[in-house]
């Protein structure tokens, strides 16, 4: 302030407050690859996926540009993102959180940040830290955090194995660091690699290698399964190099034979030939034919013709024995009940010679079984007809109303001139016209085919005939039965 006279000036100035923006953070959320599986006690590290990224290309790439790399991280139980407090446990290295040992309470997401004036993106990935009894283990070896990856010898051949993030533990220990090589549970070695020299069968399984180093005075290690080893196709003939000498416009046959080891997850095999860097499929060449000779397992192809037969056969016998239960069963369980379909009043017409002797079979037996232990309504005309009508009428008529005509053979029956000899031409009228009507023959008593009717010996040639065997067929169960219920309308659940 200045003094002039009484008055006092003060001077003042305005400050113009001029608002930073930050740039708004492209926010890529959770990485599509799978979690990263650290082992409780054994070192561990997250790569920021943002360095996978085409447009970042490598951390050196992205310094250069300004950007700045921050990581914050959002454990299990917690709301809020918090940054990351570095220690000698954890530190970052370039594009890498490392967390030397990992413990349980590291599982996560984990936030990568990589940001400028002008830019910012971010990305999280998962950090889960399995306990000693959620680690992977096989029979007899040590407990293993990540899945096994594959390496491919070929039969007879060698190979160097390495143990995989070997470099990147040289990178953060203070020593170089060692390797201890394990297979089946057995100590193989103690060295950066592991070399098989000639690949055997009995070589082939699961080997884990455990990298141990030294960093600021304490001891870290992590373990990993570097290789299920199996076996790479070997060609056995020809041999490499090998020289065929043959003559002008002469047939030559070469043979092709190797070592295809069977993969779980890759069964597909195949052998191919090519001429001058081109299949032969290729060439469509006529003078090129491939042939793959098929060795077929005899001892196994036997077994199985030999099962097959047996079963075949077990099966002709079961059918030939069976088939009449078998049909009946098939019937109960598929058959159509005609009660439904049509407008018939009874399931069977019975006709028979009128003399004592038949007409107690047909009375006594035939209907009593029928009637009362299969449940068919039966039609008797001697029974059923109304005194005073016309015999033809009611004969035609009853057999109209009826879904089968059952005709006993006898050697009285159908003589000229009488009612079953009508009552049989009815029902063979019927079944030429499409009546719906069916005629059973039953023989009673054999009959010699010179003394039937010739109505009756030509309906012998294209119906049925079940055959009364006396005291044989009296029980339910005898075949007559069966074989009659085969030609009677279906009933549910008494065909069975």
């Amino acid at each position: 302030p200045e003094t002039v006279g009484s008055l006092v000036l003060i001077r003042t100035s305005a400050a113009c407050s001029v608002p930073v923006m930050k740039p708004m953070c492209h926010d890529w959320g959770e990485s599509s690859e799978a979690a990263v599986l650290v082992l409780d006690g054994e070192a561990g590290w997250v790569s920021c996926p943002l360095f996978s990224h085409p447009a970042v290309y490598n951390y050196t790439t992205a310094q250069s540009a300004g950007h700045d790399l921050v990581w914050y991280r959002l454990l299990d139980g917690h709301d809020l993102e918090q940054p990351i407090p570095y220690s000698a446990r954890v530190s970052r290295e370039r594009e890498r959180l490392w967390l030397q040992p990992a413990v349980v309470n590291d599982t996560g997401q984990y936030i990568c940040m990589l940001r400028n004036k002008s830019s910012c993106s971010r990305i999280a990935v998962r950090l889960q830290v399995l306990r000693r009894d959620q680690a992977v283990r096989s029979a007899g070896c040590p407990q293993v955090a990540m899945a096994a990856t594959e390496a491919l010898i070929g039969f007879q051949q060698g190979k160097m194995l390495t143990c995989p993030n070997l470099q990147d533990a040289s990178k953060m220990a203070d020593s170089d660091p060692t390797v201890n090589w394990t297979y089946e549970n057995q100590d193989m070695s103690v060295g950066t690699g592991l070399r098989i020299y000639n690949m055997l069968k009995p070589y082939e399984g699961l080997y884990i290698c455990t990298v141990r180093y030294q960093r600021r005075g304490g001891s870290l290690s992590f373990t990993r399964n570097p290789t299920t080893v199996a076996k790479d196709p070997t060609i056995l003939h020809p041999t490499n190099g090998k020289v065929f000498p043959v003559r002008t416009n002469s047939d030559v046959h070469l043979t092709c034979r190797g070592h295809l080891p069977f993969i779980i997850d890759k069964p597909e095999r195949e052998i191919w030939w090519t001429v001058d860097g081109k299949r032969v499929e290729q060439l469509n060449d006529g003078r090129f034919t491939i042939l793959f000779p098929v060795s077929l397992p005899s001892v196994e192809l036997g077994c199985g013709l030999g099962a097959t037969l047996v079963l075949m056969l077990l099966l002709f016998v079961v059918y030939h024995v069976f088939w009449l239960e078998l049909l009946l069963l098939y019937r109960s369980w598929f058959g159509t009940d005609e009660r439904h379909t049509d407008d018939k009043e009874f399931d069977v017409y019975i006709s028979y010679a009128r003399n004592s002797e038949e007409e107690q079979f047909v009375l006594s037996t035939l209907r009593g079984v029928l009637e009362n232990e299969l449940g068919y309504s039966v039609c008797i005309f001697d029974r059923d007809s109304l005194p005073g009508g016309t015999i033809t009428d009611e004969t035609l008529s009853f057999v109209a109303r009826s879904r089968r005509l059952l005709v006993v053979v006898s050697p009285g029956y159908a003589s000229q001139g009488s009612q079953a000899l009508l009552e049989l031409k009815a029902g063979i009228d019927s079944m030429a016209l499409g009546g719906h009507l069916r005629v059973i023959l039953v023989q009673y008593r054999p009959v010699q085919r010179q003394s039937l009717v010739r109505e009756l010996r030509r309906a012998r040639v294209a119906l049925a005939l079940v055959r009364w065997q006396g005291d044989k067929s009296k029980e339910l169960t005898s075949r007559f039965w069966k074989q009659l219920r085969v030609e009677l309308p279906v009933r549910r659940g008494g065909d069975i």
